[in-house]
Formats: structure tokens, C-alpha cells, sequence
């Protein structure tokens, strides 16, 4: 009975094993583990959501600031102010350059009146005159007629005729005649006609010859009669070193033409001396004197 029993067991154990192999099989109508597996969905591309994308913080932007072009006058006033006692001449003529490019009297006067220190305007002013007054000479001259009182116009003045005569000698002239009486008349005055007699002296003369005499013309004719032209014609020179209004000049002049004279014809400039009404009798005497001889 045991022996049947074992038999049975055995039987059931191989008809397990046997059919556990059947469905393990794959057959012909066995479905792939693909088509077993859940299916993903086509429009998820991952397995999880991706993580959300964090958003970049925000850059605290300040507005920019508005940054104005200097002016023309800004740029000028601020080249000035960086002229110190170690500027050299170049750095001058690096501000005169942007003064003179406007080619405007009103504008450049407006700046350098915004100089306070009276010297370096001065400075500036003259070294604008000299350049304007090779181009532009009579526009030059009626804006340095017409400048206030707070500018020195002596320099200025004196620059212009210097540089004018070169061109024009008579309109030099005429423009300095016009200046209002004074020592600045007189120096201009002066260095015009005497730079017009070194090139013309009979013009220069002739031009002289005009004006009654006057104190202001007392330099421009000493200027004259020193010339070394002027004394190989004494006699005419000191028909002009008579016109010198101021008695000490006068006495110069007169002594410098005929210490040259003696030179030539002693009798003749003896005898001048002896006898001119243009010199009182210490003059004379003095004369005298410093020829060497007595009276």
C-alpha cells in the first residue's frame, strides 16, 4: 500500500514539472514581454517629469547715466584752468589753438573774461591777438578797440601794429592814430611809423608830416631820426627833432643827430648848436658839453 502511495505522488510530481514546462514555453500564440509590459505613454519622453527649470534671478540694472559733451567754451575754460606756473609755451598755444578756431570775437571774449587771474588772460589775450591779426588784421583791431576796461590792451595793441605794418604800414599807422591819447597812442605810434621808416622813410615822414605836433608823437619821431637813414640827411632830421614836444627828448634827439654830424662836417654842427632856437641856453651848453667842446 505504501508502494502505491509513493507511485501516486511520483505521477503527480512529473505531471506538474511537465505541464510547468508547457505554459513556460514560448509558442507560436505566446504574446512577447513587450506586449505583457505596461505600454508608456508616447507622450511622456521620460519616466518622471523633468524637474521645472528655476527661473535666473533678476540683475538689479541702474539706469545709465547721461553723460553730457562738454561745450566748445567748457573745453577752453577747463584747458585754462590746467595752466600752472610750469605751463610751457606749447600748452598756451594748444589753448590759443581752440580760441582761435572759432573765429568769433564776442565768444573768446566771453571765455577769457571767466579768467580770473588777470596775467594769464593778459597772456592769452595777446598770443589770440598776434595769431587773429596775421589773417584778419582790421577785424582784429576793432575788437581790441571795443574791449573793456578789465583788459589790458596795451600789449594787444602794440602786438597788432607790430604785425600789421608788416602787411600795411599806412593801415597800421592810420589805426593806431585813432587810439585815444596816451602812453598806449605814443608806444603804438611809435613802433609802427619807426617799423614803417626802416622800409620807407619818406612815406613814414610823409605820413608823420600830417599831425601837428604833439607829445604823442614824440616817440614815433625819436624813432624816426635815430635811424641810420635819418642821419644822412641831418639837416632834415633835426627839422624833425624840432617838433618833439617834451624838452628833455627834444635835447636827445638833437645831441644824437649831431654827434653823428660832427662826425662830417664839425663847423657846420657847431654852429647849429650855437645857434638853434630849439634848445635854451643850458641845453646848449649841455650839448656842448657832452661833444666834448665848449661853449
Amino acid at each position: 500500500m505504501s508502494r502505491i502511495i509513493f507511485y501516486a505522488i511520483l505521477v503527480v510530481a512529473i505531471l506538474g514539472v511537465a505541464m510547468s514546462l508547457v505554459f513556460l514555453r514560448p509558442g507560436r500564440n505566446a504574446a512577447p514581454i513587450a506586449q505583457i509590459l505596461p505600454v508608456a505613454d508616447p507622450q511622456i519622453s521620460e519616466p518622471f517629469p523633468p524637474a521645472p527649470t528655476p527661473m535666473p534671478t533678476p540683475l538689479t540694472v541702474e539706469a545709465p547715466v547721461k553723460v553730457q559733451a562738454m561745450s566748445l567754451e567748457q573745453r577752453i575754460l577747463d584747458a585754462i584752468s590746467k595752466l600752472g606756473p610750469d605751463a610751457q609755451e606749447k600748452d598756451f598755444e594748444a589753448v590759443v589753438d581752440l580760441l582761435a578756431a572759432q573765429k568769433n570775437f564776442p565768444c573768446a571774449q566771453k571765455i577769457l573774461s571767466q579768467v580770473a587771474d588777470r596775467d594769464l588772460r593778459d597772456g592769452l589775450l595777446n598770443r589770440l591777438v598776434a595769431r587773429w591779426a596775421k589773417d584778419r588784421p582790421a577785424e582784429t583791431a576793432g575788437w581790441v578797440l571795443g574791449l573793456p576796461d578789465e583788459f589790458d590792451r596795451t600789449e594787444p595793441v602794440v602786438a597788432l601794429s607790430r604785425i600789421w605794418v608788416a602787411s600795411d604800414p599806412k593801415a597800421a599807422a592810420d589805426f593806431t592814430a585813432q587810439l585815444p591819447p596816451g602812453e598806449l597812442r605814443k608806444d603804438a605810434l611809435a613802433m609802427a611809423v619807426s617799423s614803417w621808416a626802416r622800409t620807407d622813410t619818406g612815406a613814414a615822414c610823409a605820413w608823420l608830416d600830417q599831425f601837428a605836433p604833439s607829445s604823442d608823437l614824440d616817440y614815433a619821431i625819436y624813432e624816426i631820426i635815430r635811424l641810420p637813414a635819418a642821419q644822412t640827411e641831418p639837416q632834415i632830421a633835426l627839422k624833425w627833432a624840432e617838433n618833439i614836444v617834451n624838452d628833455d627828448q627834444r635835447q636827445q634827439g638833437i645831441e644824437t643827430i649831431v654827434r653823428t654830424w660832427v662826425e662830417k662836417d664839425q663847423p657846420a654842427a657847431l654852429r647849429y648848436v650855437q645857434d638853434s632856437t630849439a634848445l635854451n641856453s643850458d641845453q646848449r651848453a649841455a650839448v656842448m658839453k657832452d661833444l666834448g667842446f665848449q661853449n
